[in-house]
């Protein structure tokens, strides 16, 4: 293909809009993007924290609350909430308050702390002195001494 010039390249911004697919999953994630922002504004700011709206399908809105307080919280200030959306210019039908807990992540794996032998101490009391007069020299045999091995 000598002597033609490839074919301009589409923007990925242009490539994502045209497939349907992924335009409907960007315009649900701005559609609960501006939800999660109007009803995060109609609440004080301790609560609002704590909530996020999703659009599980058309003409429904879950408001997800991190924990049972906060859901029975959103609860009573539902309707300034629901005024709030309204506002933006979403309707839905239904208007759901749940609890969803963040997920807990397991405790860091500590790391076993390494046994010592005799084969160890050997091989590094043979190391050191190998090793000619100099620095590295002194700090393996200084911790050979403080290991008390």
């Amino acid at each position: 293909m000598p002597g033609k010039t490839p074919p301009p390249g589409k923007p990925l911004a242009r490539v994502l809009a045209d497939d349907p697919l992924l335009a409907a999953w960007e315009r649900r994630r701005r559609d609960e993007a501006v939800a999660t922002r109007a009803a995060r504004r109609a609440l004080p700011r301790p609560l609002a924290a704590h909530v996020t709206a999703l659009l599980p399908e058309p003409g429904r809105l879950d408001l997800v609350a991190s924990t049972g307080t906060v859901a029975a919280a959103l609860r009573q200030r539902l309707p300034a909430v629901r005024a709030a959306i309204d506002g933006e210019g979403m309707k839905f039908r239904e208007v759901r308050v749940r609890v969803q807990p963040a997920p807990v992540s397991p405790d860091p794996v500590k790391p076993v702390p390494r046994q010592w032998d005799s084969t160890q101490k050997t091989a590094l009391s043979r190391l050191a002195s190998g090793l000619p007069d100099g620095p590295l020299r002194d700090a393996v045999s200084r911790w050979l001494r403080r290991s008390g091995r």
